[in-house]
């Protein structure tokens, strides 16, 4: 299976069908065979359940607005903002849909990972806006931007760019194809201290990001246990977390066992792999600076939605 990363409609397949042939790992007897669970778990329904809830505001076309997302972005409209997509002015109320992915955790759980054409990002933020009045949809008036003021939580990272992708919000497993913006009349990166905001004349999915510099890619094995039992690899996701970047790489190369990478660098990540065993859900994180031929060892656990959350959040 190759490991480069596919065009953003495949990355769904690619969470929920890592391998085309089922495989089991068997890392000797299953001393406790896995109860049936009370609760059943599968790997799509969790993580749309962790996913970053959407906000719906309603403001007053006419005079614009501001408002703070559930994920702690700033949004602000100016007045008289919108248009239908025929290009008629609005008025009245309107409402606006929004949504951020500001943290790894955020990107995981909605499936809107930061990657460009199969190239890791770092990210600064991904927001995700929808404009309605009644049944119809509107964009934003020419010459008119909105802003989106991201924070950081640290020092921000320096060189952050304006993507821009197509497609609607992913509330479960899924993806997009982040694509630079190149007219800067259009949107733009600007950084206020601890924050950095987008400003944008496209509503719709927009990031703030930049690539890995010369990043020095390592051909290594992630191998995951779980104490003999059987993994099938269709209930089997993995990431590699970057430790000290605001980026996610997807493990994709999955056979008897075992992750086969070489698109990850040599810098500290930890590797998180979650899955699903007979209904129960597991899942374990390894710390690690990848090294060419190196093997890493992820040990997974029953683990409920909540601690999973948690998990991912620490990391």
């Amino acid at each position: 299976m190759s490991n480069k990363i596919m065009p953003a409609m495949a990355l769904a397949a690619l969470c929920l069908a890592a391998c085309t042939k089922p495989r089991t790992i068997t890392a000797g007897p299953d001393p406790v065979p896995t109860p049936t669970p009370t609760v059943t778990y599968d790997i799509a329904t969790v993580f749309a359940a962790n996913a970053p809830t959407a906000k719906t505001v309603t403001i007053d076309a006419a005079a614009g607005g501001t408002f703070t997302g559930n994920g702690g972005a700033r949004y602000t409209f100016p007045a008289n903002a919108f248009v239908t997509a025929a290009g008629a002015p609005v008025t009245g109320a309107v409402t606006v849909r929004a949504a951020e992915m500001l943290t790894k955790a955020d990107m995981i759980f909605s499936g809107i990972l930061p990657i460009s054409n199969g190239e890791p990002l770092i990210s600064g933020g991904e927001v995700y806006m929808k404009v309605m009045q009644g049944n119809t949809s509107l964009r934003m008036a020419p010459g008119k931007k909105y802003t989106v003021s991201m924070p950081q939580g640290r020092t921000p990272t320096p060189g952050m760019q304006l993507y821009y992708a197509a497609g609607a919000y992913k509330s479960t497993i899924g993806g997009v194809n982040w694509q630079l913006n190149t007219d800067s009349t259009s949107g733009t990166i600007v950084y206020n201290g601890d924050s950095i905001s987008i400003f944008s004349d496209s509503i719709g999915l927009a990031n703030a990001d930049r690539f890995l510099p010369s990043p020095d890619y390592q051909n290594f094995t992630v191998a995951v246990s779980a104490g003999g039992r059987t993994i099938s690899p269709d209930s089997l996701v993995g990431y590699a977390l970057y430790d000290e970047y605001n980026g996610v790489w997807p493990l994709t190369s999955y056979a008897s066992g075992v992750y086969a990478e070489y698109h990850v660098p040599n810098i500290p990540v930890h590797f998180v792999v979650v899955a699903v065993i007979n209904g129960a859900m597991y899942a374990g994180a390894t710390g690690a600076t990848p090294a060419n031929g190196g093997v890493y060892v992820v040990n997974i656990a029953a683990i409920t939605p909540t601690e999973l959350k948690a998990l991912v959040q620490a990391l």
